[in-house]
């Protein structure tokens, strides 16, 4: 295992967001192939992306680009530095972390007599990051975006349940804490070794790690993120990069409307997780964003409209530390 990981060609983009002990992680490193396409048909069971709240039916947050033609486009031959890696770029997606990253309770409806019904509130399919319930036309998630520039995407969940052949490289499990990181990640090499050496090694791979809810209070405020980030940087590498993203730095009230009230969509019915609405733009809109210009709240959040930010004409990267000073 420790052999496979030393061979990726890893462009490891790190996106730490913080908010108390709040940690969300994002590495961008290579991905995989798996036999079919993204439009094959797909089980929902519970977890369809449209919900039934108060009486009506709740519709996610679809997305949409108007970007220069080819702008969007991939590489014309896979670049070898982490700082000029498309978005098309991106072969594999994955996951780790806890409820929020499994999407609990983000299911259309509550029925307590289906089959596994407490393994069907993991609506894998709906995950913010791999969720590949729908396509970007009338779902907004990480992977809809990813696969809609790259429709042999791989590795993206579907339906419900975390057993690998709907949570794929999700190896996210509920109510864990930090500790079972290592655990995890143990579990997606195991995962990953089911594709081509030559896949693993020449691929770029988006994994996201998203943890820490019962960690609140227990660990310190953003000092393990800036060691993560010197470290990576200390590593003299170009296929592997960290970046701090800081949108929960300044993150002190629950999301509200223009008029003040609280904006209940963005949470599932427990008002704590997440629902399937729309927590990917920001995050897209980070992605293409460089340092200076990211939001360290949750501004951008309460921002319905389904235009998704277009990367800049002349640097069209996943944006790094290292990109946003310079980029030709």
């Amino acid at each position: 295992k420790e052999g496979i990981l030393r061979h990726f060609k890893i462009l490891a983009f790190l996106l730490i967001l913080i908010f108390m002990s709040f940690i969300f992680a994002q590495f961008a490193i290579l991905l995989i192939y798996r036999n079919g396409s993204w439009n094959e048909p797909l089980s929902f069971s519970l977890c369809s992306f449209t919900e039934e709240r108060r009486g009506h039916l709740r519709l996610p947050i679809h997305g949409e680009f108007n970007c220069e033609k080819g702008l969007l486009a991939a590489s014309s031959s896979s670049p070898t530095d982490a700082n000029r890696v498309r978005p098309a770029d991106i072969k594999y997606i994955a996951a780790l972390g806890d409820s929020f990253t499994v999407q609990f309770i983000s299911y259309a409806s509550h029925t307590e007599n289906a089959e596994n019904a407490k393994d069907a509130r993991n609506c894998v399919g709906n995950s913010f990051v791999t969720g590949g319930n729908g396509a970007l036309e009338n779902h907004l998630t990480l992977t809809n975006v990813f696969r809609h520039l790259n429709p042999s995407l791989m590795g993206y969940s579907t339906g419900s349940g975390l057993q690998e052949e709907h949570a794929n490289l999700n190896v996210a499990k509920p109510d864990m804490r930090v500790n079972d990181i290592p655990r995890q990640a143990r579990e997606l090499v195991r995962r990953f070794q089911k594709y081509s050496v030559n896949s693993l090694r020449d691929d770029w791979k988006l994994i996201n790690i998203y943890i820490g809810t019962r960690d609140v209070t227990g660990l310190c405020i953003g000092e393990a993120s800036e060691e993560l980030m010197s470290e990576f940087r200390n590593a003299g590498r170009n296929d592997q990069t960290v970046i701090v993203q800081h949108i929960f730095d300044h993150l002190w009230t629950p999301l509200r409307k223009d008029d003040g009230s609280y904006n209940t969509d963005f949470y599932a019915t427990d008002m704590f997780h997440l629902s399937n609405y729309g927590n990917t733009k920001q995050l897209w809109n980070h992605l293409v964003s460089p340092d200076y210009r990211k939001f360290t709240n949750n501004k951008m959040m309460n921002d319905e409209s389904p235009i998704l930010l277009c990367p800049k004409p002349t640097c069209p990267f996943i944006r790094t530390s290292d990109n946003s000073v310079y980029c030709n």
